[in-house]
Order: C-alpha cells, then structure tokens, then sequence
C-alpha cells in the first residue's frame, strides 16, 4: 500500500497543482481556439508585417496545446501523489521536464511572437519550481525515514 505519512512538500504540491491545473485548462481552451481560428490570426499578423507562414505558426501553437495538456497531467499528477513519498521522485523528474519545454517553447515563442512572450514565460515558471520544491521536500522526507 502506498506510505501516505508526514509528506512536508504536500501543500506546495497540491497549490501548485490546482493552480497549474486551472492555467493549463484556460492555455488549452486559448490555444484551441486559435488553433480553429489560425487563418485569420495568421492574417492579422501578416498585416501587421509579421511576415510568418502559416506552418510555422500552426507548428507552434500545436507545440503550446501539447505543452498545455502535459502541464494538466503534470499538475494533477501532484495533486493526486502528493502525500505518496515513494512518488517524490517522479513528481520531481515531471516537473523538471516540464520546465525545459517550457523554456523550449519561450525561445520558440520570442523568436515568433518576440519579446513580449518572454513575460507569460516568467510566470510559468513560477508554478512548476514551486511544484520541484515540493517534490523535493518530500524526497528529502523518505530519504530522512529511511
């Protein structure tokens, strides 16, 4: 049975989670709709003398729904094994993975969309370092047990 005893990263984990878990539902319903609406996003920017083909953007965004969905997983994930310390470990590697997309796509996103995207960046950052944190902590709490 799953060891459910004195999980000190619980509370970082599951607030990390409930919170990724709203932002990354709102990222894939956001990034849905634009997807179902590329064309005319496409258009717009290409007045305004962006000059980005449709594939590349198209391309893009299909990264940013992949990333949204993975980010759903990873959060409910830690909502659900955040007081399972024998899950600390892999908590931690999903959240560390999860950040390196993240960055992947905030250099993809800068060089499409330019330096403004950087700051959506900085804020999704702060939820998934939160959410290693408690991973960590938890670690740290098994290894202390053994």
């Amino acid at each position: 049975m799953s060891e459910k005893v004195n999980a000190p990263g619980k509370g970082l984990l599951k607030v990390s989670g409930i919170i990724g878990i709203i932002f990354a539902g709102i990222g894939c319903l956001v990034v849905g709709v634009t997807l179902m609406t590329i064309d005319a996003v496409i258009s717009g920017m290409n007045m305004m003398g962006a000059g980005i083909s449709s594939g590349t953007l198209t391309a893009y965004y299909v990264f940013a729904l992949f990333l949204s969905i993975f980010g759903v997983y990873v959060y409910l994930m830690g909502i659900l094994n955040c007081d399972k310390l024998e899950k600390a470990s892999s908590l931690k590697t999903l959240g560390i993975i999860y950040i390196v997309i993240t960055v992947i796509g905030a250099i993809v996103a800068v060089n499409l969309l330019g330096f403004s995207a950087i700051a959506f960046t900085a804020v999704e950052l702060i939820l998934p370092i939160l959410y290693i944190v408690g991973a960590s902590r938890n670690i740290s709490s098994l290894e202390g047990n053994q």
